[in-house]
């Protein structure tokens, strides 16, 4: 018996819920309406409390079609966010794609005229420069990025293509980013390394970084390591600069630091001269504690005033020697000296909450004392 009263209960609350849904106002996208003899675009999102109505001038309301909520046309004219396109042609309006509308005499990008070339307009590709998607296309003339002419006194268009899916392009004159000009590379022979993010491609002749030219190294024998280190035969690059003239006996240690037989290197830059001795404490990234036999490293910062011999990291923050104990946060700061910590006594924690190391007198979260309850 019970259960059949609370049948009963739930199914009265399903009945009540849709009718309290029924008599809730429509809600609608903003857009155009047709009311009282007029064309009328809402802004914004009407039955929402945010929408702003006005009348669209001109409008004829007698052959007004809205195209979507933000186009519409009539027998004269189309309208994009209210407003009339300046030059469109009604009748002959269409949306093509995206941000791409037409008519008999135009191309338009987002109701600005793109071109008065619309029989041999055509989208070409899209890609993703910069997170942000981006079109090409073309109107037989000129190649258009978004709505803007693409490097309009140097592309070849009847040759201009996308080198595979990359953000790289080439006529039969040059290779192009969507930033720049490839300086210096064989179009014909022109090819992008896919893994990498792109960061990696060759011509015939030479090796590219990001789109630029690494001077001085050989084509020939060239190898990519990781996503900032490749080499030839005769030296490891970082980027684009010359690193270490020790490739056979060149490590990466970590996401930070490098080596070869002499030389140590934080992301690219000479930190010490004594390899054989280097350490790196454990670390998750570029933040990270170093030392050799002379001296103590926050990143490529030498840590001054510590017992190099007794000096060791603990983790990104923590570090200690005989006498004191260190916190860092952010490569870009220098550790500082945690007054009234222990060394001797001072320990990471792990599973206690708000807690991360101790010493013999306190608690400590994040490179502070933790407040006693």
């Amino acid at each position: 018996m019970r259960f059949c009263y609370l049948r009963v209960f739930q199914i009265f609350c399903v009945v009540l819920s849709l009718l309290w849904l029924a008599g809730c106002p429509k809600r609608i996208a903003g857009g155009y309406e047709v009311s009282d003899g007029k064309v009328i675009y809402h802004h914004g999102m009407k039955g929402l409390g945010t929408t702003r109505a006005s009348a669209v001038k001109e409008a004829d309301p007698t052959t007004f079609e809205a195209l979507d909520r933000k186009y519409g046309r009539d027998k004269n004219h189309a309208y994009y966010d209210g407003r009339i396109i300046d030059g469109s042609d009604g009748p002959t309006f269409k949306l093509i794609e995206g941000q791409f509308s037409g008519d008999k005499n135009h191309i338009y990008y987002t109701a600005q005229i793109l071109t008065d070339r619309p029989a041999d307009f055509k989208i070409l590709f899209k890609t993703k420069p910069n997170v942000s998607e981006t079109t090409f296309s073309t109107d037989g003339k000129l190649i258009f990025m978004g709505n803007k002419p693409f490097f309009p006194d140097l592309v070849h268009v009847p040759t201009f293509e996308r080198l595979g899916r990359s953000d790289y392009f080439r006529d039969r004159n040059r290779v192009y980013t969507p930033l720049r000009v490839v300086k210096g590379a064989d179009a014909s022979s022109f090819e992008v390394v896919k893994r990498f993010d792109e960061r990696y491609s060759y011509d015939a002749n030479s090796v590219f970084y990001f789109g630029v030219k690494v001077e001085g190294i050989d084509r020939a024998t060239h190898r990519v390591i990781d996503n900032v280190h490749h080499r030839d035969q005769s030296n490891i690059y970082f980027a684009m600069k010359q690193l270490s003239d020790d490739p056979d006996n060149f490590k990466i240690l970590s996401k930070a630091f490098s080596k070869d037989s002499t030389r140590v290197y934080w992301r690219g830059r000479q930190i010490s001269d004594d390899a054989a001795n280097f350490v790196q404490f454990p670390s998750r990234g570029a933040d990270a504690y170093a030392k050799d036999s002379k001296k103590a490293y926050w990143g490529w910062k030498t840590i001054e005033g510590v017992d190099v011999e007794s000096f060791e990291g603990l983790n990104d923050n923590y570090a200690k020697d005989k006498n004191a104990v260190y916190f860092a946060v952010n490569i870009v700061n220098m550790p500082r000296k945690m007054e009234g910590a222990d060394p001797a006594t001072f320990a990471l924690v792990k599973g206690e909450k708000g807690i991360d190391a101790r010493d013999k007198n306190r608690a400590y979260n994040f490179g502070n004392p933790k407040r006693r309850n």
